[in-house]
C-alpha cells in the first residue's frame, strides 16, 4: 500500500487521467468532481506522456492495463512509486478473461495497478477474488452518455448486436452463429417480425445473411425498442438507455451478467418466448431487469460514477485505500519478436509487411501467398520464403476474419509506437535477425528499409519492391540505395525504378493471381432484373484510393434511379468519416453493404457474386484486386491510373476506364451496364480471357521472383559504408521530440550502427577535417539545421541524429524563426497549437537553451481550441485562443503545424486584428476563402493536434 501520508507534488495535489487523445472519454466528469476535492486533475494522452515529470501527480488513473499509452504510463508510475487505479473501460466478462489470446495470461488476475473501478457488484465480487482492491463505482462514460433513460417508443424496432469481438475460437463463432440464426427466424414469428435492425461484428452479418444498419451505435439506442445483445459493455448501455435487454449466449461456462431474459442456446421457442417478453414485458420482467442492473452497475443517490471514481482517487491519494499483489505484478512489454528460425537447406527470404491500422491489403495477399508457393515447390527448392508480418500499432495485424499467423510461414513482430525511435528500428532489426534471412524485402516502410540496412553489413541482401508508382516509393528506393536487386509491378514503376537501379538487375514482375478455370455468366447478366452488384475492395482511405468519390458515384448512379448494390469490403483510417459521410446522402435505389475487414479467401469466395469491382484510386502500382476480379470474370471499373491500367484494361473490351474524379461518367458507364446486360457479360467474360491467356499466375510470379532472388545473391555487396539505416523518409511516423530519458542510449544506437556500417572516423556533434561521419549526439546545446546536414552529405560523409533520428532539421527550422521574431521585437510567444509538430520542435522549449538571451526565456504558453482547464503541455499554460489575450498576453503566435497552417491563419485572424504578430513556418501563402474564420468551438483539423 502506498505511504500513509497524501502525496502531494505541489498543493493542490495533481491527478493524471491517462487514456488515448482519440478514445471516448472514460473519465467524464472526473474531472471537476476531482477539483471540487481540491484535487488537480490532468489528463495526458500518448503526446502527453514526456511532461508526466514535469506535472508530477500523486496519482495516475488509466482505463485498461495493456496499451502501450497505459503500460507506458504504469512504468512511469511504477519508476516513481506513484499509487495508480484502473477504471474499467468494460464490464468483466469470463470468456473475454479466461479465454481471449490477447489479454495475456492471467488477464486482471489481479490487475497491475493498485485499486480498482468497476462497473457493478458483480464485477467487483470477481475482481476482488482474483486479488485485487476493487470498488464499485459505475462507469462515467456510460452515465454521461445516458443519466436518464431515453423516451421509448414500442413501435420501435429490435436491436440486435453483438460484441466487438464476438467469438475467440472457430467453435465459438460456429455456436454463435447459430443462434443469430434461430434468433432471426424466430423473430420471423413474433412480434418483431419485420423490426430488426442489425449490429453484428466480425462478418457474422454475412454469415447469417442479414445486412447491418449503419449509423452511430448511439442512434441505434434511441431508435430501438428493445435489444438482445451478447454480454458485453452495451448491455449497461442499453439499461441505462431504459430499454427491455435480453443475452444471447451460446456458450458453456458462466455467464455474470445478467437481463429480463437470457437465452443460452439455439432452442426456437426459448427465443420466441424471449422475444415476446422484450416486446410486452410484465412486471415480474421489469423487475428482473432493474435488479440486475444494479448489480452491475453501481448507482447511489446524491453521487454520480464520475463522484465514486474522484473518491477512490482521493483516498488513494491519502494512501487509505491500495494494497493487494497487482502492483508487484509484472508490465508486459508491447515489443514482441518472433523466435528464432533454426536455417535450413534454402536461402531464406523475408517480406516484411507492416501493418498500421489493417493487415488486409494487396501487398499482404501477394506475400502469403508467395510464401505457400515457394513452400509447396517440389522440383525446385532453392528458397524458404517467409512474411514478417510488422505491427506498427497493437492489433494492427488482427482481423475477425483473417489471421495472417495461421499460416505457418508467417510471423510476428510487434512494435511499441510510443518507445524511442532507435527502439522502434532496433525491434524490426532483432525480428529480422531472428528469422536469419539471405534476402530481406522492405517492402513499402521506411523502418523496415532501416532494419533491413542495419543486417547489411552480415551480408544480407535487399530487394526494392516498387509495389506503387508514386513518390513514396521513389523516396525509398532512393533513401535506401543499397538494395541488391529491385522489381517495378508495371510500366510505369520501371520506368523511375530503372534510372535510380543504375547497373543493378531489375525486373518487372506483376503480382499472381488465381483464375477461374472457366467464365460464369456476371450475377446481373444471370438475373436482369436484378440490381448490380458493385464492390470496392481495398483500404478505406481517401489518400490514394479516394474513397470519398465512391459516395458521390453512389449520388450520380441515384440521381439517374440506377438500381445497385456497393459492397465495401476492407478497414482503414477513413472509415468512420466515410460512415459518416454515408448516413447523410440521399440514395434512393442504393443498397450499401460494409462488410469489414476479410480474409484473402473470403475475397475469392466473394467475387464471383460480383458484376463489377470498383477502382477510384489516384494512383496505384498493378492492383491486385483488380487482377484477381478479371480473374473471376468481374468487369473492372476503374480510373485511369498511370500505372498498371492501361497495361490489363481496355476500355469498353474488357472494362471501363474513366478519368480520375470522373464519377458522373463512372455512373453513366455503369447506368449501360445496367441497362445492357449482354454487355455486362461480355465484358466480364473478356477480363476473364485477359487474365487467363496472359500466363499470369502465383506460380509464374514466383519463378519470376525466383529469378530476381538469384540475381541479388550473385551480386556482391558494395563494400562502400551507409548510413540508410540511420534515416527516416516517412516523417510523419517519427513523432517524438525534445528531451529523451534514454538520450545516452540512443547515441551509443547509433555510432554502433555507424561503426557497423563501416564508418571509422566519427566526429561528434559537428563535421570535422578528416571524419566519414558525423554523430550529432542529444547533448548537443543547437538543434542541427538541414543546410548542415546537406553540407555534411555534399561531402560524403554518414550522418547520424540522436536521439530521435530525424534529419529534417525542424527544430532548428523553427527556432530561427523564434530568435527572428525576437530580433524584431517579440518578447512574448505562444505557440499554436500544442501537437504532434510541436512535439517534434520541443527542442526549442529548453530552458537552458535561452540562458544566454538578453530576454530570456521566451514562451508563455500554447493555444489550442480544445484546451481543458488547468491544462499544460511542456511545462507552460494551454489555454483557447479567444482567451490568450487576457492570460498569455502573447506579442506573437508561431504557428506550429505543417499539414494545416493555412487553417491556424484563418483562426488567428482575431489576433492578427489585436495587434498579434503571428509566425507561418512554412508560408506564406493565399488564406483559402472556405477557411472558418472564428475562434469560437473550432476544432483542428485531423493531423493539426
Amino acid at each position: 500500500m502506498p505511504g500513509a501520508q497524501m502525496r502531494t507534488s505541489s498543493p493542490p495535489p495533481v491527478v493524471a487521467l491517462v487514456q488515448y487523445a482519440a478514445d471516448a472519454d472514460h473519465f467524464s466528469g472526473v474531472d471537476s468532481a476531482l477539483a471540487a476535492r481540491s484535487i488537480r486533475p490532468v489528463r495526458v494522452n500518448e503526446w502527453e506522456l514526456p511532461d508526466l515529470d514535469a506535472l508530477a501527480p500523486g496519482a495516475l488513473a488509466v482505463k485498461d492495463t495493456q496499451s502501450p499509452l497505459a503500460l507506458a504510463a504504469l512504468r512511469w508510475a511504477r519508476a516513481r512509486d506513484v499509487p495508480t487505479l484502473l477504471l474499467m473501460d468494460g464490464i468483466v466478462e469470463h470468456r473475454n478473461t479466461f479465454h481471449n489470446p490477447d489479454a495475456g495470461d492471467a488477464f486482471l488476475r489481479p490487475a497491475p495497478v493498485d485499486v480498482v473501478a468497476c462497473a457493478g457488484e458483480t464485477d467487483r465480487a470477481n475482481l476482488w477474488s482474483w486479488g485485487n482492491f476493487a470498488i464499485a463505482t459505475g462507469l462515467p462514460r456510460i452515465e454521461a452518455a445516458f443519466p436518464a433513460p431515453l423516451p421509448l417508443d414500442r413501435r420501435g424496432p429490435l436491436l440486435v448486436a453483438t460484441a466487438k469481438r464476438p467469438a475467440f475460437n472457430p467453435a465459438e463463432r460456429d455456436r454463435l452463429a447459430a443462434a443469430l440464426i434461430a434468433l432471426r427466424d424466430a423473430a420471423a414469428d413474433s412480434p418483431w417480425r419485420g423490426r430488426i435492425l442489425w449490429r453484428l461484428t466480425a462478418g457474422l452479418d454475412d454469415a447469417i445473411g442479414v445486412a447491418n444498419t449503419p449509423g452511430p451505435l448511439a442512434d441505434a439506442l434511441r431508435a430501438c425498442a428493445a435489444a438482445v445483445l451478447s454480454p458485453s459493455t452495451l448491455l449497461l448501455e442499453a439499461m441505462a438507455a431504459g430499454r427491455p435487454c435480453a443475452i444471447l449466449h451460446p456458450h458453456d461456462g458462466p455467464l455474470w451478467q445478467d437481463a429480463m431474459a437470457v437465452c443460452r442456446d439455439a432452442d426456437p421457442r426459448s427465443l420466441r418466448a424471449a422475444l415476446t417478453s422484450l416486446a410486452d414485458p410484465s412486471d415480474a420482467d421489469r423487475a428482473r431487469q432493474a435488479a440486475a442492473h444494479a448489480r452491475m452497475s453501481a448507482a447511489a443517490v446524491g453521487s454520480t460514477a464520475a463522484d465514486r471514481v474522484a473518491d477512490a482517487l482521493d483516498r488513494l491519494l491519502r494512501g487509505e485505500i491500495g494494497a493487494g499483489p497487482g502492483r508487484r505484478r509484472e508490465l508486459q512489454p508491447v515489443a514482441r519478436i518472433p523466435a528464432p528460425l533454426p536455417r535450413g537447406p534454402r536461402a531464406r527470404v523475408v517480406s516484411c509487411v507492416a501493418c498500421e491500422d489493417t493487415p488486409i491489403g494487396g501487398v499482404m495477399t501477394w506475400s502469403l501467398r508467395m510464401g505457400r508457393e515457394f513452400a509447396a515447390q517440389t522440383n525446385d527448392p532453392r528458397y524458404d520464403f517467409r512474411t514478417l508480418v510488422i505491427a506498427m500499432q497493437p492489433g494492427a495485424w488482427r482481423s475477425d476474419d483473417f489471421d495472417p499467423m495461421a499460416d505457418p510461414h508467417t510471423h510476428l513482430c510487434a512494435v511499441d509506437p510510443l518507445a524511442p525511435h532507435h527502439e522502434r528500428v532496433e525491434t524490426i532489426r532483432r525480428a529480422l535477425e531472428a528469422l536469419a534471412p539471405d534476402i530481406v524485402l522492405p517492402n513499402y516502410n521506411d523502418a523496415c528499409s532501416m532494419a533491413a540496412a542495419l543486417l547489411r553489413p552480415r551480408g544480407v541482401r535487399t530487394i526494392a519492391v516498387a509495389h506503387s508508382d508514386n513518390d513514396s516509393y521513389r523516396d525509398l528506393a532512393s533513401t535506401y540505395d543499397t538494395w541488391s536487386a529491385g522489381v517495378g509491378v508495371s510500366r510505369a514503376c520501371m520506368s523511375w525504378l530503372a534510372p535510380i537501379a543504375a547497373l543493378r538487375p531489375i525486373a518487372q514482375i506483376v503480382y499472381g493471381v488465381p483464375v477461374a478455370t472457366h467464365d460464369s455468366p456476371r450475377p446481373g447478366a444471370a438475373h436482369p432484373a436484378a440490381p448490380l452488384r458493385l464492390a470496392y475492395i481495398g483500404r478505406i482511405v481517401e489518400e490514394q484510393k479516394r474513397v470519398g468519390d465512391l459516395i458521390v458515384l453512389l449520388q450520380h448512379l441515384a440521381q439517374r434511379r440506377i438500381p445497385c448494390e456497393l459492397h465495401l469490403v476492407g478497414d482503414g483510417p477513413d472509415l468512420h468519416a466515410w460512415r459518416a459521410r454515408l448516413s447523410t446522402a440521399d440514395l434512393p435505389g442504393i443498397a450499401v453493404r460494409i462488410h469489414g475487414r476479410r480474409s484473402p479467401a473470403w475475397v475469392e469466395r466473394f467475387l464471383p457474386t460480383i458484376d463489377a469491382c470498383l477502382l477510384v484510386s489516384a494512383y496505384e502500382g498493378t492492383s491486385v484486386v483488380m487482377l484477381e476480379a478479371m480473374g473471376r470474370g468481374v468487369v473492372p471499373v476503374v480510373t485511369a491510373v498511370r500505372s498498371g491500367v492501361g497495361e490489363w484494361v481496355r476500355d469498353g473490351e474488357n472494362g471501363v476506364v474513366v478519368p480520375i474524379g470522373a464519377m458522373a461518367d463512372m455512373a453513366a458507364r455503369i447506368g449501360r451496364l445496367h441497362a445492357d446486360r449482354a454487355l455486362l457479360d461480355r465484358l466480364g467474360r473478356a477480363a476473364w480471357q485477359t487474365i487467363r491467356d496472359s500466363g499470369l499466375s502465383i506460380a509464374a510470379t514466383a519463378a519470376a521472383y525466383a529469378r530476381t532472388f538469384d540475381a541479388a545473391l550473385a551480386a556482391p555487396i558494395h563494400p562502400r559504408p551507409s548510413d540508410t539505416a540511420l534515416r527516416p523518409a516517412d516523417l510523419w511516423r517519427w513523432n517524438l521530440g525534445g528531451p529523451s530519458p534514454r538520450a545516452a542510449e540512443a547515441d551509443a544506437w547509433c555510432e554502433h550502427a555507424l561503426r557497423d556500417a563501416g564508418f571509422t572516423r566519427i566526429a561528434l556533434d559537428h563535421w570535422r577535417d578528416n571524419c566519414d561521419a558525423v554523430l550529432v549526439r542529444s547533448s548537443r546545446n543547437e538543434p542541427v539545421s538541414a543546410e548542415e546536414i546537406a553540407a555534411w552529405r555534399a561531402r560524403g560523409v554518414g550522418i547520424a541524429v540522436s536521439p530521435h533520428l530525424r534529419q529534417d532539421g525542424l527544430p532548428a527550422r523553427a527556432l530561427a524563426a523564434v530568435r527572428a521574431a525576437i530580433a524584431a521585437g517579440a518578447q512574448r510567444i505562444a505557440v499554436y497549437p500544442p501537437g504532434r509538430h510541436t512535439r517534434r520542435i520541443a527542442e526549442i522549449f529548453r530552458r537552458e537553451l535561452w540562458s544566454d538571451s538578453p530576454g530570456g526565456f521566451p514562451f508563455v504558453g500554447f493555444l489550442d481550441d480544445d484546451a481543458r482547464p488547468g491544462r499544460q503541455t511542456l511545462g507552460l499554460p494551454v489555454v483557447p485562443p479567444r482567451q490568450a489575450l487576457d492570460t498569455l498576453r502573447p506579442d506573437t503566435v508561431l504557428l506550429s503545424t505543417d499539414a494545416h497552417e493555412d487553417a491556424l491563419w484563418a483562426r488567428a485572424a482575431p489576433l492578427r486584428a489585436a495587434g498579434v504578430n503571428v509566425i507561418r513556418l512554412y508560408g506564406p501563402g493565399p488564406v483559402p476563402p472556405d477557411v472558418e474564420v472564428t475562434m469560437q468551438g473550432a476544432a483542428h483539423a485531423h493531423g493539426a493536434r
